[in-house]
């Protein structure tokens, strides 16, 4: 009997290494994407979006981490000052639902270029089918709340891009992160390598930061009808 449960635990750990080490599903759009970036199992591309002159910029990478862990620290607006690339504030302004809220952030800029602030919508959802998370985000012009405005900053009213978090098995996530940004600087292409180097470091961080306590044995209810 303990032979037989040795040869599950090994058996199981084989498939997880296995699932882990396997590459990334691609997805059929990949053509439409160049590599922009490929490093320590984070990939990150970009593309031409319509008449825009910044381009379009998501990565990928896998994290072993449970999906309760990873919905937990994007739904800790506190906490993505420490994984955030360049986020130096961040708030949660209103809370419309179980779903839905607008969170108030400020990202840092280089010397000689005010800093960038934004106001994003976010919506949660939750395929059964799939068993999938995505949280879309979206720009807004405003709030009625204007009182985390920082006076010098500009404001971001273009933005737009989403969270996913694919379980491909126990405690092994697919995660991708899409955004566009239209941050209104002059420096287009320093600003598209930015971006390459934002993502890629927002991922490489969240991988570390999810492990903490704070997250890694939290249990959340997120498969929202």
């Amino acid at each position: 009997m303990i032979l037989i449960k040795l040869r599950r635990i090994v058996y199981k750990a084989i498939i997880c290494l296995a699932l882990f080490f396997s590459p990334i599903v691609i997805q059929a759009d990949e053509t439409l994407w160049d590599l922009e970036k490929s490093e320590n199992g984070i990939l990150v591309y970009q593309r031409t979006v319509g008449d825009s002159e910044y381009k379009e910029t998501y990565g990928v990478v896998r994290i072993e981490s449970s999906m309760d862990s990873l919905v937990a620290l994007l739904k800790d607006t506190g906490s993505y000052e420490s994984w955030m690339y360049n986020c130096s504030y961040a708030v949660t302004v209103e809370q419309i639902n179980d779903k839905d809220r607008i969170d108030y952030m400020i990202f840092d800029s280089p010397a000689f270029i005010s800093d960038r602030e934004v106001y994003i919508y976010s919506s949660f959802n939750y395929n059964g089918e799939t068993q999938k998370v995505t949280i879309e985000l979206e720009s807004k012009d405003h709030h009625g709340d204007h009182k985390y405005h920082k006076g010098g900053n500009v404001q971001i009213v273009d933005l737009k891009g989403y969270w996913s978090f694919n379980e491909i098995a126990s405690e092994i996530v697919d995660v991708r992160y899409q955004i566009y940004s239209n941050p209104e600087v002059f420096f287009v292409s320093a600003t598209d390598s930015n971006m390459v180097f934002s993502v890629f470091n927002t991922l490489n961080n969240m991988r570390k930061i999810v492990k903490q306590a704070t997250y890694r044995d939290t249990n959340i209810q997120y498969k929202i009808p």
